[in-house]
């Protein structure tokens, strides 16, 4: 496998665990922990990033690599709690 499908498969990883967590988080909670439990999943991106990329062996790139997981997960997670908003 090419180092620049393991970065991208390492990015989407993180990017759906974000969106199955957040749609999980919206589905199992009652409405007035979701944001808690959409937040809860935010840090556990943030961790599984850190572990995701630390065991990438190729140091260049590294701070692209956070970036482009952390935001895509930011994102996931916005688009999910706007559409638990809009459709209740």
């Amino acid at each position: 496998m090419g180092r620049m499908l393991q970065r991208r498969i390492g990015v989407a990883a993180v990017w759906a665990v974000a969106l199955a967590g957040g749609v999980l988080a919206v589905a199992l909670l009652p409405v007035e922990h979701r944001l808690r439990g959409i937040a809860v999943v935010m840090a556990a991106c943030v961790l599984l990033t850190f572990g995701i990329q630390l065991a990438v062996p190729q140091q260049k790139g590294f701070v692209d690599r956070l970036t482009a997981s952390l935001v895509g997960a930011f994102v996931a997670l916005a688009a999910v709690s706007v559409a638990s908003v809009a459709f209740g």
